[in-house]
């Protein structure tokens, strides 16, 4: 994924497309629900976990960059009070 460095996301997000692409496929060889409800499950216990993730990485970032502000205003408050 362009631009996603964080290897749990991509791993998810290529479980999902993967599931998504067998339902697809089996919609025109399977006719029984049972088998698509398994899939539907699957797929909603990955967007699930991958939802965690990105609530995880978000916030991580969020933390990094308010670290990354704290130490630009280190400076700026050390020359207001010159």
């Amino acid at each position: 994924m362009a631009g996603i460095e964080d290897p749990n996301i991509v791993a998810n997000i290529s479980k999902l497309i993967a599931l998504s692409t067998q339902r697809s496929e089996m919609a025109y060889a399977v006719k029984s629900d049972k088998i698509f409800r398994d899939f539907d499950n699957q797929m909603e216990a990955v967007k699930s976990v991958l939802l965690e993730n990105i609530a995880s990485a978000k916030a991580s970032l969020q933390f990094d960059l308010g670290l990354v502000n704290s130490k630009i205003n280190q400076p700026k408050a050390i020359l207001n009070n010159c």
